[in-house]
């Protein structure tokens, strides 16, 4: 079992999207969607916002170098990687994956069946071994991990669609 460390959920933003341009910046209940993410996170752990306009040297569509940035401000020892269009995430969810990875020693992905309870959680010293193929790569910041690495994937279903992708999303 993997001792207890400094843990931090880096929550991927940005405001273009071509299916809904800002959706992070709808309202759900009284607050933005971001920060519903962001307050239901900090329910399990720390939690920061890496958002593209925070780091404008930094391609908007280029995530794992955004996230390689935030890791190396926080200097955490653990990640979990979310994105700010999961407003209904489960902090016990969250925390239930990163004992997960604990147990196993490993990196560990939800499977994409449950879409808006994504959790993918890893050290850092996995952030850092990633060595991105392609443009996917870079946006997608886990695939190299999910194809390269020995990472155990969270068998959950039936599958959910909870994220927030269209304007029906929203009703």
């Amino acid at each position: 079992m993997k001792p207890v460390s400094k843990v931090l959920a880096i929550i991927q933003a940005r405001h273009h999207s071509t299916r809904l341009p800002n959706k992070v910046d709808e309202i759900i209940g009284d607050h933005t969607m971001w920060y519903q993410v962001l307050r239901r996170t900090q329910l399990a752990c720390e939690a920061v916002m890496a958002w593209s306009c925070a780091y404008q040297e930094i391609p908007e569509d280029d995530v794992l170098q955004r996230y390689w940035a935030v890791a190396a401000e926080h200097q955490p020892d653990t990640i979990v990687r979310l994105t700010s269009d999961c407003p209904l995430i489960e902090p016990a969810h969250i925390t239930w994956c990163l004992n997960l990875y604990r147990q196993l020693g490993r990196p560990v992905v939800t499977a994409p069946a449950w879409d808006g309870m994504d959790v993918e959680v890893f050290s850092w010293k996995d952030l850092l071994n990633i060595h991105p193929r392609d443009n996917y790569d870079r946006e997608h910041v886990t695939s190299y991990l999910r194809r390269e690495c020995n990472v155990y994937e969270v068998p959950l279903e039936p599958p959910i669609h909870w994220s927030v992708n269209t304007k029906d999303d929203l009703n």
